[in-house]
């Protein structure tokens, strides 16, 4: 046994005198402390110090358990849609399925519903379609005239639209050149009906136009045409008014009417909503998609070199750039020859000889 191990067991006896002195001292103290305290009391502060140290032991409550239930259910929707936003989607659908427990009122209990269904209806991979449409209706079931209501039921329509491959045959089959819309059409019409001035109800008006345009039927293009054009007359600073001149402009397009398909295209690049915070909304595309309708669908040189010219001037280092200054000087070629009474065919390059190069020309701009 070591030194250390000696000292600790055996007590030298200067060491066992000074500790019996101690002893003494304390006893003559702690009696006095007794003395003074009467037994009830004793009795009352030990059970406060339990019932202290119990509660100080205990768990804390948690920022969110201390919140309120409408509170913590609209913390959690938000922080769903950021995750759902993030493509997070493991950790998306704990945040809706609280928010769903915590919901206290009819209005934000749809809020969560829908952001649930949302993301087993969209997730990639692990979507779950069936489980979607099934919260999707129990949302319908609590209230079917809220705002949650409409889009919800815009988001049935398009999963009748827009589905995996194999699931609906008929979308998948090439042995028919048209697609039978008629269900979607008709879940279309449904939102339409009951929404008829809600942003899910133009929504869904613009997309029942797709399914006749698409088809590039020349009837059903003249159904879009029809239904579009009153619309607009109806509604001039439409949420989607943009997209619907697009649609109408290929609806023209499918019926061959090439000058009023120019003029929709036109008008669909002059109410194209302008989102400064987007860095990459590129209108150089639109303007040489316009230009080259003009040239070779209309004939309209005109229209073609202010577009072209403007891809120039706005976009200067764009690729496109070189394109546009070739179309410029093919334009004042095909124009040169015309005067001259020359024929030749669409292929032929009629650019003259000494004309600039397409890359580092001058453009020809008028």
């Amino acid at each position: 046994m070591g030194p250390s191990a000696v000292s600790a067991t055996y007590m030298p006896v200067e060491s066992a005198v000074g500790m019996r002195d101690v002893c003494a001292r304390s006893r003559d103290v702690r009696p006095r402390v007794r003395a003074s305290l009467h037994p009830s009391l004793l009795i009352v502060f030990v059970s406060l110090g339990l019932a202290l140290a119990v509660v100080g032991c205990g768990e804390k409550p948690s920022a969110e358990a201390a919140k309120g239930g409408g509170a913590l259910c609209e913390d959690k929707i938000a922080e769903g849609w950021t995750l759902f936003q993030a493509g997070d989607f493991e950790h998306t659908l704990p945040a809706f399925e609280m928010a769903v427990k915590a919901a206290d009122t009819t209005p934000l209990k749809q809020k969560a519903l829908y952001g649930l269904a949302t993301t087993w209806n969209l997730r990639r991979p692990g979507y779950d379609r069936g489980l979607a449409r099934k919260l999707y209706n129990e949302l319908l079931a609590l209230d079917d005239k809220s705002d949650t209501a409409a889009w919800t039921l815009l988001a049935l329509a398009r999963m009748d639209h827009l589905v995996p491959p194999s699931e609906n045959p008929d979308f998948d089959t090439l042995k028919t050149l048209h697609v039978d819309y008629g269900p979607v059409r008709t879940a279309y019409q449904e939102v339409i009906d009951a929404f008829p001035d809600h942003p899910a109800g133009q929504e869904a008006f613009m997309y029942l136009q797709c399914t006749y345009v698409t088809t590039l039927d020349r009837d059903d293009a003249a159904k879009a045409i029809a239904a579009i054009t009153a619309y607009l007359k109806d509604h001039p600073k439409a949420d989607f008014e943009s997209a619907l001149y697009n649609l109408l402009g290929q609806a023209h397009y499918n019926r061959g009417e090439y000058r009023e398909h120019l003029d929709a295209e036109i008008k669909a690049l002059e109410t194209r909503a302008i989102d400064p915070t987007n860095p990459y909304q590129d209108y150089g595309q639109l303007y040489y998609q316009v230009a080259c309708v003009a040239e070779f669908e209309v004939g309209d040189f005109a229209t073609a070199r202010k577009y072209y010219q403007k891809v120039i001037d706005e976009y200067p280092v764009d690729i496109r750039g070189a394109h546009c200054r070739a179309a410029l000087d093919r334009m004042d070629a095909v124009e040169a020859l015309a005067k001259q009474g020359k024929t030749f065919s669409p292929y032929d390059d009629v650019r003259q000889p000494d004309a600039a190069p397409a890359a580092t020309g001058t453009g020809g701009a008028k």
